[in-house]
């Protein structure tokens, strides 16, 4: 029987967690959630950032120049985005942190699809050992995440290794 621990990292739009997985005698996995990490830009945009630019949202207000300025927004999707790129941004460095601190051998990451691109462009040529998986696996439970069969291939294929 393997009992190596592995790793697996859950990734959504608004949070990550990372999960030490052991095999248990009667062939399934333990799952222990190690670490969280929340992603703090969702509402930096209504906190700190206007969602009209340039002023022209003020046409009555001193500065005003002309009746011609055109009001710049910008657009939601955009600052979804740039949300979601600075949140990826912050995963990298939490699961860097993680491989030093705890002495990761390697990872595999389940995250939503659109999410797989942009960790796979910031994680480029990591040093650490990653994989990358598509699931929308953050909602399961830790009971649900250890039956759950991308997470049981993606841990026997591992051990394999």
């Amino acid at each position: 029987m393997d009992t190596r621990q592995q790793w697996i990292v859950t990734v959504d739009g608004r949070e990550a967690h990372l999960f030490s997985c052991q095999r248990t005698r009667s062939g399934g996995f333990q799952l222990d959630q190690v670490r969280s990490l929340e992603n703090m830009h969702e509402r930096e945009h209504s906190w700190h950032r206007p969602s009209m630019l340039g002023g022209a949202e003020r046409r009555s207000g001193r500065g005003h120049s002309s009746a011609s300025v055109a009001m710049h927004t910008v657009a939601f999707g955009h600052e979804v985005e740039e949300e979601q790129l600075r949140f990826v941004r912050d995963i990298k460095h939490w699961l860097q942190n993680a491989f030093h601190e705890l002495d990761l051998p390697e990872v595999t990451i389940f995250a939503l699809p659109r999410f797989i691109g942009l960790l796979r462009e910031e994680l480029g040529e990591s040093e650490h050992k990653i994989t990358l998986r598509r699931g929308e696996l953050t909602h399961l439970s830790v009971h649900d995440l250890a039956i759950c069969p991308a997470v049981r291939n993606a841990l026997e294929r591992s051990a394999g290794t």
